[in-house]
């Protein structure tokens, strides 16, 4: 089983519309579950509109997480993605540790580069591998390239963008992932292209047995 941490301490970085997308692309080639363990509920709220049973999306808290994933994996789970809540540093760090791959999505411009440090540092402590991502990016628009050359100061910063696209909220109202409601569409290249990345990275990052 491998699984993938999406953290981000800063509110707004789209932590939540990337979990629910990547894992509804992942339960396409993996038996997959999301793991909520944000108070606020986005992928347990999305989840209550779906009809299909894949990917498995249950609530979790940090203090049992560990042993939530060890059920998961004895129940045959290949893939799990972990989505976090935003100023909650303790979370954030047992989903860290839980993980074999960190993602942390960043918007473009001075805030999100400004806040990124924080969350690198937490990962960093723990010394896991993390992707950085420029996430919710505004076409053609300068700010991203300044923004992705400021995060490689941080660490590794994947040349895969997902931008600020109205198609992933319409899929997410309907239940569904952009592979879903749009599998044509922009949206659902960009989910796609990030996911093949994301899992070859899966496959070279595994948890140690005694995490």
């Amino acid at each position: 089983m491998r699984t993938l941490a999406i953290v981000n301490l800063k509110g707004g970085a789209g932590k939540s519309t990337l979990a629910v997308h990547l894992a509804v692309q992942s339960s396409g080639h993996h038996p997959t579950a999301l793991l909520d363990l944000d108070p606020q509920g986005t992928s347990m709220a999305w989840a209550e509109t779906r009809q299909e049973l894949m990917p498995q999306v249950r609530r979790a808290r940090g203090t049992t997480l560990i042993s939530q994933l060890a059920q998961l994996e004895q129940s045959g789970m290949e893939r799990v993605i972990l989505d976090t809540p935003a100023r909650s540093e303790t979370v954030a760090l047992q989903a860290v540790e839980a993980a074999d791959l960190v993602l942390v999505p960043v918007e473009p411009g001075a805030p999100g580069i400004w806040s990124a440090p924080a969350t690198v540092a937490l990962i960093k402590a723990s010394d896991k591998p993390f992707i950085l991502l420029l996430n919710g990016a505004i076409h053609r628009a300068r700010i991203n390239l300044a923004t992705q050359v400021k995060l490689a100061s941080l660490g590794r910063v994947t040349t895969h963008t997902v931008h600020r696209r109205v198609g992933f909220s319409s899929a997410m109202l309907a239940g569904k992932g952009s592979a879903e409601f749009a599998p044509n569409s922009l949206d659902a290249a960009e989910i796609e292209a990030l996911w093949r990345y994301l899992n070859d990275r899966l496959r070279k990052n595994r948890r140690s047995p005694q995490s």
